[in-house]
């Protein structure tokens, strides 16, 4: 995904969160995404816990998996590095749902949801097991373009549709 990332960088002569922020964001009225928070919105970010050893949850203080959000990342990462909300999410996850549409916007074409949500992995692959950014692939479970894709949940051991895409 941070191949991705640079290429759209390339083609279309912006930045990667200028990009995203105009084509995207902007478009499914995805106001609180972004590779930084604001100050003014600091106030909102999640608080992280953990629990190692212990019945109860401890605050994670400074997890070395998340950058500080307060700064503007010098290089954008398309594989991460995005903070959100769950509002916002759902609003992208309502446009995939639509086929790369909600209320009347289209940010993908029809074929390229479709692309993006299907399993792109051979049976060979999937059947051991390999590990796919923060996904685990494995029998029933595949991969399309930037998320897993469920071919036979019961296989994958998860409730879910065939052809869920997460």
């Amino acid at each position: 995904m941070d191949l991705q990332g640079a290429i759209i960088e390339k083609l279309s002569g912006k930045s990667l969160p200028d990009f995203m922020r105009s084509r995207i964001f902007e478009p499914l009225g995805m106001v609180d995404t972004d590779f930084y928070v604001p100050a003014a919105k600091q106030n909102r970010l999640a608080t992280l816990y953990h629990k190692y050893g212990v019945p109860e949850l401890t605050v994670l203080e400074h997890p070395s998996f998340v950058r500080d959000a307060r700064i503007i990342p010098k290089i954008a990462s398309g594989g991460g590095g995005l903070f959100s909300t769950a509002g916002d999410y759902v609003r992208f996850a309502q446009m995939l749902l639509g086929k790369g549409e909600l209320e009347d916007i289209r940010i993908l074409r029809l074929d390229s949801v479709a692309l993006m949500t299907t399993n792109h992995l051979s049976d060979a692959i999937m059947n051991p097991g390999v590990i796919a950014g923060m996904q685990k692939i494995g029998p029933g479970a595949g991969y399309g373009f930037n998320g897993a894709v469920f071919t036979d949940p019961v296989a994958a051991g998860v409730s879910v549709g065939p052809g869920t895409y997460q």
